[in-house]
């Protein structure tokens, strides 16, 4: 008989980090899934140490890929599940035990069910953000990968934003939507790494999300808050590359779109200041929202879930090298 969920953890070189991802899975208090690992490309022991597990629990499958990016990984994963409910783990996330059996409840009624989840920072097991449908978070009716299409499999912008096009898309030309709910509990754990310094990847950067804009550019006015998103971005990142112009451009463009972007506003006035007072006043306003707007977040959660709180800050003391 199938399981009636297939979790995916799709992995690149983080033998390191995965176990505690595993773990987190097999502790879950609903027990009908199976666990997919899909191996894309690593050059670690990512082989032997998911062999370990699998000698210990049987429901666990491993497949190993070529290196072809998170799209593609995520795709092999969702084409080899026999669930008929897929979700998504990234190798070095945990999802807390009782995940499954709080978003299976609703699988009747709606083809995706969405949680809540702890944003922490790896450097030092800090929780410092609290967020809603992050793609660990999402559930989704396997038979919608059929029906809509794919993740992308180009490098791009962001994977998930082009399933999210794709999708919305789909939903609009067949004047059908996807029933949805939003758990807004926090039920996994999402670990921020350090953030490069945009200059050393801005090029990159730029181009991977004029190449959204460019090969979705039919869909721009279908689906108007992920564009205004996308915009927003790529206005940022032009002016961190000295394009002050282009940057009030996509600015715009993000503010038409959606109305009450009014960070698209503000960022477009700040330009006028030049790049220097720009920047000064961009990351003032960030500390701002990480320090003071995050923690507000937090607080507020963890008042109102103690016992998930406990529980996270349980899972954050796991020793990786276990």
């Amino acid at each position: 008989m199938n399981p009636k969920v297939s979790v995916i953890i799709p992995t690149y070189n983080r033998a390191n980090l995965l176990p505690r991802a595993i773990k987190s899975v097999l502790n879950q208090t609903f027990r009908d899934f199976e666990l997919i690992v899909v191996d894309d490309g690593s050059t670690d022991n990512t082989k032997e140490l998911v062999e370990k597990f699998q000698k210990k629990d049987s429901r666990i499958k491993y497949f190993y890929k070529e290196n072809g990016g998170p799209g593609s990984a995520r795709n092999f994963g969702v084409k080899n599940a026999r669930g008929n409910f897929v979700i998504f783990l990234d190798s070095d996330d945990m999802f807390l035990s009782g995940l499954l059996e709080e978003e299976i409840k609703y699988t009747n009624e709606f083809k995706i069910i969405m949680c809540g989840a702890w944003v922490v920072n790896l450097e030092n097991n800090k929780i410092i953000n609290y967020v809603v449908g992050h793609t660990d978070c999402c559930l989704f009716e396997k038979t919608l990968f059929e029906k809509f299409g794919y993740y992308d499999e180009e490098r791009n912008f962001s994977e998930d934003v082009g399933l999210g096009v794709k999708w919305t898309v789909a939903e609009y030309l067949n004047k059908s939507f996807i029933p949805k709910k939003v758990i807004d509990k926090p039920l996994v754990i999402i670990f921020k790494h350090k953030e490069p310094h945009f200059t050393d990847n801005l090029n990159h950067l730029i181009i991977t999300a004029k190449s959204m804009v460019d090969k979705y550019s039919d869909a721009i006015y279908v689906c108007p808050h992920i564009f205004s998103n996308v915009f927003l971005h790529l206005g940022h990142y032009e002016i961190l590359a000295h394009n002050i112009r282009e940057g009030r451009k996509y600015f715009l463009k993000s503010f038409s779109l959606r109305k009450n972007n009014f960070i698209a506003l503000f960022l477009y006035i700040l330009t006028f200041l030049g790049q220097v007072m720009y920047l000064k006043i961009f990351n003032l306003a960030d500390w701002i929202r990480k320090n003071i707007f995050w923690k507000i977040k937090v607080v507020r959660k963890k008042k109102e879930f103690p016992n998930f709180y406990d529980e996270a800050i349980k899972l954050l003391k796991f020793d990786v090298t276990s």
